[in-house]
C-alpha cells in the first residue's frame, strides 16, 4: 500500500516538473534569456551532443520542428527512443517482449548509442 502512495507522488511531482518546465520554455526563448550554458561549450568551445537542447525543446513547443532540427538534430530523434524505454519500464511489457527490449536497450545498443553520439558531437563540430 505505501508503494502505490509513493508512486503517485513521483507521478505527481513529475507531472508538475513537465508542466512547470514546458510553461518556461514555451514562454521563454533560450536564445534570448539567460539560461545555464553548456559547460562543455562555455569552457572547452566545442559542441557536446546535448548542445542546443534547450533550444529545440523551446522550437518543439512552437511546433517548429525545423528550428528543432537545426538547433539539435539527435534530441529530436533521442525523445521517440526514450519514450519507448518508459514503456518498457512497464512490467507487462517488459516480459511480454523481452527479444525486443533487449534489442533495443541491451548491451549492443548501448555500445550503438555510444558511436552515434561521438559521431554526431564530431561531425557537428566539424561541419
Amino acid at each position: 500500500m505505501y508503494s502505490i502512495k509513493k508512486n503517485y507522488i513521483y507521478l505527481i511531482a513529475l507531472v508538475v516538473a513537465l508542466v512547470a518546465g514546458g510553461y518556461i520554455y514555451f514562454n521563454f526563448d533560450p536564445a534570448t534569456h539567460h539560461y545555464p550554458q553548456c559547460p562543455t561549450y562555455r569552457y572547452l568551445n566545442f559542441y557536446c551532443p546535448g548542445c542546443g537542447s534547450q533550444r529545440a525543446i523551446h522550437q518543439l513547443l512552437h511546433c517548429n520542428f525545423a528550428g528543432a532540427f537545426r538547433a539539435n538534430a539527435l534530441f529530436l530523434f533521442a525523445i521517440p527512443y526514450v519514450a519507448v524505454g518508459f514503456v518498457f519500464e512497464n512490467q507487462n511489457i517488459r516480459n511480454k517482449y523481452p527479444y525486443l527490449r533487449k534489442l533495443l536497450f541491451g548491451q549492443r545498443a548501448i555500445v550503438i548509442i555510444l558511436c552515434i553520439l561521438v559521431a554526431y558531437t564530431v561531425f557537428r563540430n566539424i561541419v
